[in-house]
């Protein structure tokens, strides 16, 4: 078997356009039980090479009629001579559907098929080769009627043309034989028409045979002719589709083009909008860290206090050492009895200075009290602002991040859709073009063939 339309090192092309709409994979999955295929979705969007064989293989024999048991003689011959014939079973079968398939998907609209679809099947290929094969037959079942219709009236009308050339071969030959029956020896004008007759007997006889020739033509080219009409009527129906296409995409760019301005006007809105918002979020995080160096500096401060109400409670107890010095000494005098001025006026001093420094000590207690109590507070408010400024930064952080996203998926999508309206118009012009083309050129040739 020639595999010439399956070389090893060809190169697999891609249509970026098909002529054909691509199906969704669970319309694929409920379109494939009509032709005794059993898959799910998991199946199609991971699909291995066993899978993609049989499936294949169930689609020939449920549209072209090729099976196992139709092809026994032709892979019976081809395992003539080999040694284990059973171990290379699978692979003629396989070598033996890629003709048929490869004929299917062309008449589908597939013109890239080749045996790796098989051996090493991706998702996106598998889903566009089942879905040119679905539309293709449901094309088929659609127009069948009507080329069946077609097909009869063409029948019928050279069968009418047929029964018209024998009722004027059967006149002129009653003729004949009335003019036989005048005589031997008719005048100028039987003469005359005589030859007229003869000349009509020979154009009728050629016309037979024309009609003969034509009618074996027919039968000869009947497939053909049958995959030329099928064609036709689905590039008919591609022409409706992308002419509705065409109009939809005239109202956006022909018809309101000022609908499409808009479009852009406010897509350009809704990006400075963004770059606002990003700007007015930059702007906050710089603020928050601001505050947070502020914090910072404010915990010097406080680790500041801290060393100095440490150094207080240092000076606190010193004072108490001495006042415990006083009074051992005050105890002293009173157990000696000093009764000398000097010594009152020592003790005096000292209990003033005592006094004083038990008022010293009394105000450093108070004021280290009240400031351990505002340090207690201030701290306990800073802790609940670190972790408001915390929260605060990372929802400013992820809005900021999210913003971002968000603007460049705006300007992505802007740039697709943009270059989408400019493919699809420019598509689908060619295409009205191209079948407009066609259509002239079949109308013509049906023409042709029917006078």
């Amino acid at each position: 078997m020639s595999m010439a339309y399956t070389p090893k090192k060809q190169v697999r092309t891609r249509n970026t356009h098909a002529a054909f709409p691509t199906l969704p994979i669970d319309e694929i999955v409920q379109c494939l039980p009509g032709l005794d295929c059993m898959v799910t979705e998991e199946e199609l969007l991971h699909p291995t090479s066993k899978f993609v064989q049989s499936m294949y293989a169930q689609i020939a024999t449920s549209l072209l009629g090729i099976n196992r048991e139709s092809m026994a003689p032709a892979l019976a011959a081809c395992a003539a001579g080999t040694e284990h014939p059973e171990t290379q079973e699978d692979a003629r079968m396989l070598f033996a559907l890629q003709k048929p398939l490869y004929d299917l998907f062309v008449a589908s609209g597939v013109t890239d098929y080749n045996i790796s679809d098989i051996l090493k099947p991706s998702p996106e290929r598998l889903r566009v080769q089942l879905s040119a094969i679905i539309n293709y037959a449901r094309f088929r079942e659609i127009r069948e009627k009507w080329y069946e219709k077609m097909s009869e009236e063409l029948n019928d009308e050279e069968e009418a043309r047929t029964m018209r050339l024998k009722n004027q071969e059967e006149k002129l030959r009653r003729k004949a034989e009335l003019i036989a029956l005048i005589g031997d020896s008719p005048d100028q004008d039987i003469v005359e028409q005589h030859r007229i007759n003869d000349s009509r007997k020979t154009e009728l006889k050629r016309l037979h045979d024309q009609n003969l020739q034509l009618n074996e033509e027919r039968e000869r080219n009947k497939a053909e002719l049958r995959e030329v009409v099928g064609r036709l009527r689905h590039k008919h129906q591609l022409m409706e589709s992308l002419r509705d296409e065409v109009a939809r995409l005239n109202s956006y760019v022909v018809d309101d083009p000022k609908n499409l301005q808009q479009e852009v006007v406010e897509l350009s809105r809704r990006v400075k909008e963004r770059e606002t918002v990003r700007r007015m979020l930059g702007e906050r995080v710089q603020k928050l860290d601001l505050s947070v160096d502020s914090f910072k500096d404010f915990q010097v401060d406080v680790s500041s206090c801290v060393t100095a109400f440490q150094k207080l409670n240092d000076e606190q107890e010193a004072h108490s050492k001495a006042a415990r010095k006083i009074t051992n000494q005050q105890e002293l005098l009173e157990h000696i009895g000093l009764n000398s001025r000097q010594a009152e006026g020592r003790r005096d001093v000292l209990q003033q200075e005592i006094e004083a420094a038990e008022s010293k000590i009394a105000r450093i207690q108070q004021d280290m009290s009240e400031s351990d109590r505002q340090t207690s507070r201030r701290m306990e408010e800073l802790r609940r602002q670190i972790g408001t400024l915390d929260a605060e930064r990372a929802l400013v952080v992820q809005q900021n991040n999210t913003a971002q996203k968000r603007l460049a998926e705006l300007e992505e999508d802007m740039a697709t859709e943009r270059d989408r309206y400019d493919a699809q118009l420019k598509m689908a012009r060619d295409e009205a073009d191209k079948l407009q083309t066609q259509f002239r050129e079949y109308f013509v040739e049906v023409g042709r063939r029917l006078n």
